[in-house]
């Protein structure tokens, strides 16, 4: 063991343990995971707890013991969640909509290996973890680096299988506590599927940003006339109130319109129909204040209608459950979809 390497973890009985779990000198019954030689627990006044070499002469390579050690700690803390039914959380920033994610790396697993070869096209791979499935397939790879990044290969055969690969970067032996008890893990780099909803047309994921607005159809008094009226009102993405959007990108159809402009053209024909099937009545109306006409809310009875003045008056009636649809378009390809509750 490098001298300047102290090291809390020692193998007992084909178990990692923590030198916090041992007693101290020779009667922890510790050996080193490299040579097999026999380890001492220093548990002095002076030096952070840890194991030392019973032999002077003995020396481990620091690095492949941190390394070792690395990857026995992981396997170990999966293996142990397997047995037991509970989970083992990773969060991760995804790669391809720079979210961070959270899953749990012994779902679905039903053994572990450490440094199982995998027959490949190309030869073979040998992943410090391999983490198998119900069918023995295997469902995700775990590497441990300290200074040699993990093989191409390894990532080739995940990314051509759908197998994830998740990848812990140590660089002391203070890191090794973050594998046996961090909650939840967070490594380097993993390549997990992304769990971003993702767009139908292009396969991209839609992100938060993507999301225009929410439509909602609430139920309150005309403010003329005090009769009972349905009203449209959309949530935009910074979560102003409004019964028109003014000159944006919505509907699930994909095309720009602006509310306020002269022609007078208003939403997207299959929002409107939406909107009007939940009781909404929307007719064009004419602004003076505006200087212009557009589609707005209007009472059955009087037939006067909620223009930008009052839109903020019925904001408090808006809830979960008369929200009608969530439209968002795609960065990436530009498409619109609409999640629709009915």
């Amino acid at each position: 063991m490098a001298q300047q390497l102290r090291v809390p973890y020692a193998d007992r009985n084909g178990d990692l343990v923590h030198v916090s779990q041992t007693t101290r000198g020779l009667a922890c019954g510790c050996i080193c995971i490299e040579c097999g030689g026999r380890l001492i627990a220093r548990k002095g006044q002076k030096t952070t707890h840890h194991f030392a070499h019973h032999t002077s002469e003995r020396r481990c390579d620091g690095e492949s013991l941190l390394h070792s050690l690395g990857k026995r700690l992981v396997a170990q803390r999966i293996a142990a969640a397997i047995g037991a039914r509970r989970a083992v959380a990773v969060v991760w920033k995804c790669e391809r909509c720079y979210l961070e994610h959270e899953a749990d790396l012994a779902q679905g697993a039903t053994r572990i290996a450490v440094e199982h070869t995998i027959r490949t096209a190309g030869g073979a791979i040998r992943p410090d973890v391999t983490v198998f499935g119900l069918s023995g397939e295997p469902r995700a790879l775990i590497e441990v680096t300290v200074t040699h990044e993990p093989e191409q290969p390894v990532h080739d055969f995940a990314l051509k299988n759908g197998v994830a690969v998740v990848e812990f970067q140590l660089d002391t032996a203070a890191d090794l506590k973050m594998l046996d008890q961090a909650e939840p893990l967070r490594p380097a780099r993993a390549t997990i599927d992304c769990l971003t909803d993702a767009c139908p047309a292009c396969g991209d994921p839609l992100l938060n940003e993507s999301v225009r607005y929410v439509l909602y159809v609430v139920e309150g008094p005309c403010w003329k006339c005090g009769s009972n009226m349905k009203i449209a009102l959309w949530e935009g993405v910074e979560g102003g109130i409004y019964d028109h959007l003014g000159p944006c990108l919505f509907g699930p159809s994909g095309r720009a319109f602006g509310l306020l402009v002269e022609d007078g053209q208003g939403p997207d024909e299959e929002e409107l129909s939406l909107a009007r099937r939940h009781g909404a009545v929307i007719q064009r109306q004419y602004s003076r204040t505006m200087g212009g006409s557009y589609m707005a809310n209007t009472c059955t009875r009087c037939k006067a209608f909620v223009g930008a003045n009052y839109e903020d008056d019925y904001a408090d009636l808006i809830n979960t459950s008369n929200q009608v649809a969530e439209y968002s378009r795609c960065q990436h390809c530009g498409c619109g979809t609409c999640n629709c509750k009915n």
